[in-house]
C-alpha cells in the first residue's frame, strides 16, 4: 500500500508537471531544500533526470516537486548587478562626485534595466573603507553576458575612482608607536 501511495504521489508530481510547466528539458533548474540542482535531461512520469555540475545524473521523484520550491534561472528577465566597492576613507571629499559620476554612467548604459532601482550608495563605514554599494540589473537573460556587462560597470567604477584621484581601499592598519622620552641629565 505504502509503495502505490508513492507511486501514485510521484505520477501526480508528473501529471502537475506536464501541466504546469515549470522547466522543460535543457533548464537549469536549483530545488530549494535540497542538494539537486543542474540540467534537466528528461522529464517523466515517475521521475525526473537532471545533471548536476559534476555532470553526475540525479534521479528525482516527481513528487518533490510537488513539495519544493524549484527556481528556473533560464526564465528570468534579467540579473541583479550588487557589488561592494570599498574606497579609501582620504577619499571622502571626492565620495559624491564619483557615486554621481558611476550612477550616470550606468543609467546611460544600454544594457541595464532602467525600469529597476539603480543605486551607487554609500552603505558603510568599514574597518578599512567607505562602502560604496552598486546594485541595478543588467537587461539580460544569458549567463555570460552578465558577466560582461558587470565587468564593464565594474571596470568604468574603478576609472572614475581613479580619474577623480581615488583609490579602492585595500585592508591597512596604523600602528601608532610611542617612543620611550630621553632623560636630560
Amino acid at each position: 500500500g505504502l509503495a502505490a501511495k508513492d507511486m501514485l504521489t510521484n505520477l501526480f508530481g508528473g501529471l502537475v508537471l506536464y501541466l504546469d510547466r515549470p522547466f522543460h528539458v535543457g533548464e537549469k533548474i536549483r530545488v530549494m531544500g535540497s542538494d539537486v540542482e543542474g540540467w534537466v535531461e528528461e522529464i517523466g512520469w515517475r521521475k525526473t533526470r537532471v545533471r548536476n555540475y559534476e555532470r553526475q545524473p540525479i534521479y528525482v521523484p516527481n513528487a518533490m516537486f510537488g513539495n519544493s520550491a524549484v527556481i528556473n534561472p533560464s526564465r528570468i528577465s534579467n540579473r541583479r548587478i550588487k557589488q561592494l566597492v570599498g574606497l579609501r576613507y582620504q577619499d571622502l571629499d571626492s565620495l559624491q562626485e564619483i557615486t554621481r559620476e558611476i550612477t550616470c554612467y550606468i543609467r546611460n548604459h544600454s544594457e541595464v534595466d532602467l525600469h529597476i532601482a539603480i543605486e551607487v550608495r554609500l552603505i558603510g563605514y568599514g574597518a578599512s573603507s567607505l562602502d560604496v554599494q552598486i546594485y541595478c540589473f543588467a537587461a539580460c537573460r544569458n549567463y555570460e553576458d552578465f558577466m560582461r556587462i558587470q565587468e564593464d560597470i565594474l571596470l568604468n567604477a574603478a576609472f572614475t575612482i581613479r580619474k577623480h584621484g581615488a583609490d579602492i581601499a585595500f585592508p591597512t592598519r596604523t600602528l601608532d608607536i610611542q617612543w620611550p622620552s630621553k632623560k636630560l641629565e
